[in-house]
């Protein structure tokens, strides 16, 4: 019987760790899209100035968030949204919008994609 419980309970922590997981990124990716489509704003104002504090801002937060992050995901799929991030920044101080939306359209999908990666459906589970 101690097993039996022993079993409940330990599927119990995995299915809380999973949630508050799920929650986690989930969060950290809706405030990382709203600061770049924030960004994505200022550009398509030509207020490249403040595009690009939204942008060190943004790196900023991911370079304080990525160890956490680092922790519930792949390390490659993470490096990319950083790289991306740091890219939008560069652009942004360029004056180069072209190059700018196309990184900031690469970095959302990155974002997307990490958190679709989390729900628990049958194609991220097998």
């Amino acid at each position: 019987m101690k097993r039996i419980y022993a079993s409940i309970a330990f599927i119990l922590i995995c299915f809380t760790v999973s949630g508050i997981e799920l929650g986690y990124i989930s969060a950290k990716v809706e405030n990382f899209t709203s600061l770049i489509e924030n960004a994505d704003n200022q550009m398509k104002k030509t207020n490249f100035e403040e595009a690009v504090n939204i942008c060190t801002q943004t790196e900023e937060q991911w370079n304080n968030s990525v160890s956490a992050i680092d922790s519930f995901l792949i390390h490659d799929y993470v490096d990319k949204i950083g790289e991306s991030i740091s890219l939008m920044k560069t652009y942004a101080e360029n004056c180069a919008p072209a190059d700018y939306f196309a990184e900031s359209k690469r970095a959302k999908k990155q974002l997307a994609s990490i958190k679709e990666s989390e729900y628990p459906i049958f194609e991220n589970i097998v």
